[in-house]
Parts: structure tokens; sequence; C-alpha cells
């Protein structure tokens, strides 16, 4: 594949790695609304109803729930999954949430109030002493979808990102299944082997995002923007759908190599869609389950059904079951 040269990469901001941090107990601080943190202070959240709300962070860490042990040996302790820690409105930059965040409220105050957390990261490690090791590594390059390693560091199931200002935060590997991520600028974000099944990108803006070996069963791309370096490479699209509700077709750009559009019945969900402009498909295939006014590369084959008609003709046989799966698991 050839990269046009005018496509330069979104270059994030460069970190130290989880296993070289040594944080000082010295600047343990408890959350404060509307504070202001410098580089290396540590936020220690121990209670379920932490704010940040407003909050400014630069070059800071925040110590989440769900730490197997205090990794500093002070009289921080947190060991709850904080899942009503709240960051709306706060503006973050270079700045490292270590632990378990599920439930994590970062959404909008408003349109013009946008919660910013920019070349930041979410990572899980534990504690050795001082110091921090990652718990799950993914194997790099990645070549494949690595099941055992998806969606296994920080948990961020079900947090609220919408309309919030990701640019080039990296959350390689985390659980953030059934996230909202509605209108939110996620440019250059990193989530590389994370688990999105059941996300919503509605609106969401991709551009240069990094998708490679994540799940992204039945999430929502309607009308998401994307770019030629958006990557899926690898990734798990079976029942994810890509919608455009605007009586016009929207265009979807990205690298697809080695992407797996279907698994057994399940296919991803296309309409109204042009893919004409996207690369990387193996073996020239497409599988989607119908196909409705959807522009394809040359040489590309849609391999498409009927849903609903095949919906229509299993009403008789499922009449005669109750309970069971919809058929639509996640897969992986």
């Amino acid at each position: 594949m050839v990269i046009s040269q005018e496509l330069q990469p979104f270059q994030p901001i460069q970190m130290e790695q989880p296993e070289s941090l040594k944080l000082n107990p010295i600047n343990a601080v408890r959350p404060q609304p509307q504070a202001e943190y410098g580089a290396k202070k540590l936020i220690v959240l121990e209670a379920s109803d932490s704010s940040l709300a407003g909050a400014t962070l630069n070059q800071s860490y925040v110590l989440g729930g769900h730490i197997d042990r205090d990794p500093m040996n002070t009289s921080f302790a947190p060991d709850g999954e904080h899942i009503d820690v709240l960051l709306s409105g706060a503006h973050i930059s270079g700045s490292t949430f270590i632990g378990h965040y599920p439930g994590l409220k970062a959404d909008a105050l408003d349109d013009d109030h946008p919660t910013v957390i920019h070349n930041s990261r979410f990572v899980l490690v534990e504690g050795q002493g001082y110091r921090f090791q990652p718990v799950v590594t993914i194997n790099q390059p990645v070549t494949k979808l690595q099941p055992k390693t998806i969606g296994r560091g920080a948990n961020l199931s079900r947090s609220n990102f919408r309309q919030a200002d990701l640019t080039g935060t990296d959350f390689t590997g985390c659980n953030l299944e059934s996230t909202n991520f509605t209108a939110a600028n996620l440019t250059g974000c990193n989530f590389t082997g994370a688990n999105l099944a059941r996300c919503s990108f509605n609106g969401a803006n991709l551009s240069e995002a990094r998708l490679v070996g994540a799940s992204l069963a039945r999430a929502d791309f309607s009308s998401t923007v994307t770019s030629a370096l958006t990557d899926f490479s690898h990734a798990y699209m079976a029942g994810a759908r890509f919608y455009c509700l605007k009586g016009e077709k929207f265009a979807y750009l990205g690298i697809f190599w080695g992407t797996l559009f279907a698994h057994g019945e399940k296919r991803i969900e296309v309409a109204n869609a042009d893919f004409s402009q996207i690369s990387g498909l193996v073996d020239g295939q497409f599988a989607c389950y119908y196909k409705s006014d959807i522009l394809l590369p040359a040489g590309v084959e849609s391999l498409a059904t009927n849903r609903f008609l095949e919906a229509r003709e299993a009403l008789p046989k499922m009449a005669q079951t109750t309970g069971g799966s919809d058929g639509w698991g996640e897969g992986v």
C-alpha cells in the first residue's frame, strides 16, 4: 500500500512508558474540582464520587480504583471501581490514568465547554515498590487478532465521552465496551487491542486513529469521519454498523488490512455508504448484510445478503423456541 506523501500521520507527544514511572508519594493529593495540577502530581481517587470536573491537569498522574495493592505504601489505598469519577469540563494534557474507571463521566458540559483530554493515556499496571509494570502486553507489530489480550487493560466500560476532545489519547488494550463516543474528537487516538464492542462513534472524528486488532463488534459508525490513515487492520467488525441516514452517501476511508467483516452468519451492516477509497482488502471481498447504495473499490466483491428477508423466513422456527441469545455475540 502506498500512502501519499501529502498525508502526514498525527504525532502525539512522547510520554514516559508505564514501566519507567517512579512516583513520589510526597506529591500525592486528593481530587478537587476546578483545581490545577502540575507535572508529576499524583492524584489519588479514594471515593466513588471523586470529581475532577473543570480541573486542569498537565503531565499529572491519576491513580484509580481496583489496584491490587498500594504501590506507594501510604495511607492512600484505593480499592473500589470508582464508577462515578467525573471529568466533565476538565482540561487534561499529557497525563496518565492508572487503574480502572468504568462508567467514567467525561461528556461535554455543553457545546461550548467540551472535556479536553489530549495526548494522555489509560493503563492498568501492578505496583512494585514505587515502580509500575504493565499488566497486559500486546504483541507488536499486530499481524493478527489477539483475542486473549483484547480489552484486558484498564476498564472504562460504559463511559461517556460524548463531544469530548480526546486528540492523541492512548486507549491501548482498554475495555471500552458500550462507551459513548458520540460526536467526540478522536483524532490520532490509539485503540490497539481495545474492546470497543457496542460503542457509539456516531458523528465522531476518527481521523488517523489506530484501531488495529480491536474488537468493534456491533459498534456504530454512522456518519463517523475517518481518514486514509485511520487503521482498522486485523480488527473484528462483525455486526458493526455503517449507516448514513441523511439521504446522501457517506464516504468512509481507512486501512482494512486483514479486517474480519464476518464471523459465521454475523456480518457488518452497511447502507448508503461510499467505501470506494478504502485500502488493504486482502482477499478482494467485502462482507455485509444488505447493499443499499454502496460504493466499493474497483474489483472488490460485495458478499451481500438481505438480513431482513432471512429474519422473516426464520420467524416460524424462532416461534418454537424461547429465550436464548440473539445470535449477535461478540465472537472474541
